[in-house]
């Protein structure tokens, strides 16, 4: 199965939620609750800006909550997109099942920041 395009815009100083729900061929809702993820945030052609990877924990400000309902739930507060000095790149969000051999990407696009206007 191929990722799906996800493009992401964040508006800096505004809380982002966002809910995507990772489904098998099928189109069952896989369990994703004891997986791990990362989440990179790259500008073209160069490393990594912002690397997370997490369960179900708090991470600089995201919290991501995995379910058994394949609903993983992003939750980043207004004063943490504050921080983000990133405005534009690419992005890729990839799943571990459990084995830490097998990487699954689940998620890839663009990556945008509006800019908090003072």
């Amino acid at each position: 199965m191929s990722a799906a395009v996800w493009d992401v815009t964040i508006e800096q100083g505004v809380a982002f939620n966002r809910t995507l729900i990772y489904k098998d061929s099928a189109g069952n809702a896989v369990n994703i609750s004891l997986w791990k993820f990362t989440w990179a945030f790259k500008k073209y052609h160069e490393e990594t800006v912002y690397h997370a990877v997490f369960d179900t924990l708090s991470l600089g400000g995201l919290t991501v909550h995995p379910g058994i309902d394949g609903q993983l739930n992003f939750v980043i507060p207004g004063d943490a997109t504050t921080l983000i000095t990133l405005s534009r790149g690419v992005h890729e969000l990839k799943g571990e099942p459990g084995d830490p051999h097998l990487s699954i990407r689940l998620a890839e696009g663009m990556f945008y920041l509006r800019k908090k206007v003072v």
